[in-house]
């Protein structure tokens, strides 16, 4: 009996399979790279078929999760490839069953790239039923937008945005006009690209509830130009009522203002009328009430009859990585050299790339634009102290990064010392330079009235040859080639003879 059963628990283990993650991979769908910023959530397809993989952009510290839960077209298994190729990259992550039969992986980002999504049906199979994936992200800046116009974050159709408000984070940069807002506390910025034209409502309210407000501007050819120029295009023909009502009203757009609210409510409604294709318009949302809450805020016409939608591809300049290593100190100049490398996706095919040290120097470069890009900046004084590298593109400034490193320390010191001045009764006397370890040649200067045993000892006996006060020059050269003095007094006195029984020199 006992070695029946061993022969029977050896054929569970030849027959049963566990897979730790899947290498089906059969084709790629979706086939673009997504992309996401921290607070969205959204469905990267309804119709993923097990064995299809696809393609995201990932930053470092960015926590992200995809998962197919709540779907139940079959039985799944994830896998998450490092790089962009399926089945061949290292195996960042794998789940099965986190909820019922269904998965979902949740995985902090340690590097800036790309990773790569296998959907399997289990176990490791392909299958050609449709089931849902989703995709959200959470942490680093919090998904709250951008503190700034030049910074702000893209809208997308399709995705609830939700993030923590900002208290005590500031006011509106100077420059827009604000129009309808009174004031401006604790802003974040956002922009759209319109994909397909229509109208476009936006939802935006607050959990718990607290007074939100907004403005949006548009519009506009590019998202850059009225970040640069708030005064020309971030701007309106006055009537700046407020808007708090879904739809058009308002009396906007006015100008440049589409539509605005500085209501004491907790929601708003921001339309934009007849938006067309390949348009931006620019939202700023503020908390006026400077108290803790969730801003809240997604398309409500999604679908709908004359409804637009925003580009959920948006492929906008970003500039990944800027290193910054300082050469040694050219002793003969004092003088180094910064270089580094910068790494950027989707740069703009215009203007130029400008990289700059804050003590002035500076390169730029004309496009094409071909990452990554490498850089010296020359002819730096050596100072040891904290310098700031910037690149940035003049066509695309918030595509921009910043870099600190230390100089090196000055190189061409140089220590001389002739000794101490000394007074002396009589005519002759020994000479104390001191020798410091750089100090690789040395000699005293030839001095009128003076006679030198050695003029190249720091010690040298000398002999004056009359009283009075002489000044010696020590000369030195260091080791880095550079030449310094210093100068010592010696102060000779005249001897008298005094009569006694034992006849004395005294001075």
């Amino acid at each position: 009996m006992k070695k029946f059963y061993i022969i029977f628990f050896i054929i569970l283990i030849t027959k049963v399979q566990v897979f730790s993650q899947c290498y089906n991979c059969n084709s790629n769908y979706p086939t673009s790279t997504q992309s996401i910023s921290p607070g969205q959530t959204i469905t990267v397809s309804t119709c993923v078929y097990g064995g299809e993989y696809s393609r995201y952009n990932v930053t470092s510290g960015i926590t992200y999760t995809w998962e197919t839960c709540g779907d139940t077209d079959f039985d799944t298994q994830l896998t998450l490839y490092q790089g962009s190729t399926c089945g061949s990259g290292t195996v960042l992550a794998y789940n099965d069953d986190a909820c019922g039969l269904q998965s979902s992986i949740t995985w902090t980002a340690n590097f800036t790239g790309t990773v790569t999504l296998l959907l399997s049906k289990y176990n490791c199979q392909n299958q050609s039923t449709c089931m849902t994936l989703k995709w959200s992200a959470s942490g680093g800046g919090g998904g709250s937008g951008g503190a700034t116009c030049a910074t702000a974050d893209p809208f997308c159709t399709g995705t609830t945005y939700n993030f923590p408000a900002g208290v005590n984070s500031g006011t509106g940069e100077s420059g827009p006009d604000y129009c309808c807002l009174g004031s401006t506390p604790n802003p974040v910025w956002y922009y759209l690209l319109i994909d397909q034209p229509g109208n476009i409502e936006i939802y935006i309210h607050s959990s718990p509830q607290r007074d939100l407000d907004f403005i949006c501007w548009g519009p506009f050819t590019n998202i850059d130009d009225p970040c640069m120029y708030p005064t020309t295009y971030l701007t309106n023909n006055g009537g700046c009522s407020s808007h708090h009502a879904p739809g058009p009203g308002g009396g906007y757009p006015t100008g440049n203002t589409v539509d605005c609210s500085y209501s004491a409510s907790w929601e708003e409604w921001c339309y934009i009328p007849n938006a067309q294709t390949g348009q931006f318009y620019i939202l700023l949302i503020t908390n006026y009430s400077n108290k803790a809450c969730n801003i809240i805020f997604e398309q409500t016409n999604v679908g709908q009859p004359g409804a637009g939608s925003t580009n959920c591809n948006i492929v906008i300049c970003n500039m990944s990585s800027i290193t910054a290593t300082p050469s040694a100190c050219n002793p003969s100049t004092n003088l180094y050299s910064v270089s580094g490398t910068i790494t950027f996706t989707d740069p703009p095919t215009s203007g130029q790339l400008i990289i700059t040290d804050n003590s002035g120097a500076s390169q730029t470069f004309n496009p094409p634009f071909n990452s990554p890009i490498n850089y010296t900046l020359t002819g730096l004084n050596s100072n040891g102290t904290t310098h700031t590298v910037t690149a940035q593109f003049t066509d695309a400034p918030s595509c921009t990064a910043s870099i600190t490193y230390n100089a090196p320390s000055a190189c061409n010191m140089c220590n001389a010392n002739a000794g101490p001045d000394k007074t002396i009764c009589g005519l002759s006397t020994n000479l104390e330079a001191i020798i410091y370890p750089d100090n690789a040649s040395y000699n005293w200067s030839p001095t009128t009235g003076i006679s030198f045993a050695n003029i190249n000892s720091p010690t040298t006996a000398i002999t004056a040859t009359a009283p009075g006060v002489y000044t010696l020059t020590w000369n030195v050269t260091s080791t880095y080639g550079i030449t310094c003095t210093d100068q010592v007094s010696i102060t000779f006195d005249n001897p008298t003879v005094s009569a006694s029984a034992s006849p004395s020199t005294i001075c």
